[in-house]
């Protein structure tokens, strides 16, 4: 049995810098690497204990922070058990004391920082919603603002790429963002943020164009993988084609 290595385009060529250049044509028979819907894989059990480990342990940090009646109310109900009677008769207080004492000290709890993996997943969402706007809206300066300043553009099975911001907002320009006219709806791939690419056809419909798979590091976008092969959007339970959108009615191609 033959065991075929994927592989990018940076892995077999060096980069242009000419964003306007001709593209090499395409090459179906290389084994490129393909994207991989989040959905596809299974929660790990180590996983899910190391989540349920970190909240644990958050919920623990958050204790000195609170008040000594509200600490109590909060360890005697929510990580003992106890009924509010019980609590209320163990802390020589009345149940609504006890019971006003744990609503604020959830508040608090609520309040408290986001950690850093919920912080870095929040600034990724809200990049990737800019990158589609800048994208359905053809606005280039908004891309551009996206982008570092040694960005990569692959797409795959194209073998030319691109690296530098120059160059991939010259390809971006020259080609997909020369007038509006794309739609794109957010997804995930490989762990990554990623968007499914729609191009406007002649019968006013949007068909199917490409998987851009996104690379973020420090709110910047640094590696964008579009995946030119229509056969990917099943795999990712998306549709082929959407109907064209009424002015009245932006949002109304994305699936509920």
């Amino acid at each position: 049995m033959s065991c075929l290595r994927r592989v990018l385009p940076s892995g077999i060529g060096d980069p242009l810098g000419d964003g306007a250049a001709p593209l090499a044509s395409r090459r179906p028979e290389v084994p490129w690497l393909e994207p991989i819907p989040d959905a596809a894989f299974a929660p790990d059990p180590a996983d899910v204990l190391t989540s349920r480990e970190t909240t644990r342990l958050a919920f623990v940090a958050a204790l000195p922070n609170l008040p000594a009646r509200q600490r109590a109310a909060l360890l005697l109900r929510d990580a003992v058990g106890l009924s509010a009677g019980e609590a209320a008769a163990l802390l020589d207080q009345s149940a609504t004391a006890v019971h006003s004492a744990l609503r604020r000290a959830r508040a608090r709890l609520k309040d408290q920082p986001l950690s850093e993996e919920a912080v870095v997943n929040e600034t990724d969402e809200t990049l990737l919603e800019r990158y589609i706007s800048a994208y359905e809206n053809a606005d280039l300066p908004a891309l551009a603002a996206l982008l570092r300043h040694d960005v990569e553009l692959e797409m795959p099975p194209i073998p030319t790429w691109f690296a530098g911001r120059g160059a991939v907002l010259e390809f971006f320009a020259a080609r997909p963002l020369r007038s509006p006219g794309r739609r794109a709806i957010p997804t995930r791939a490989n762990g990554c943020p990623a968007v499914a690419s729609y191009a406007l056809e002649l019968d006013g419909t949007y068909a199917a164009h490409s998987i851009q798979v996104l690379d973020i590091a420090e709110g910047e976008i640094t590696h964008i993988y579009s995946f030119l092969d229509v056969t990917l959007f099943p795999v990712f339970g998306l549709p082929l084609s959407l109907a064209i959108v009424p002015t009245s009615q932006p949002d109304s191609h994305r699936p509920g």
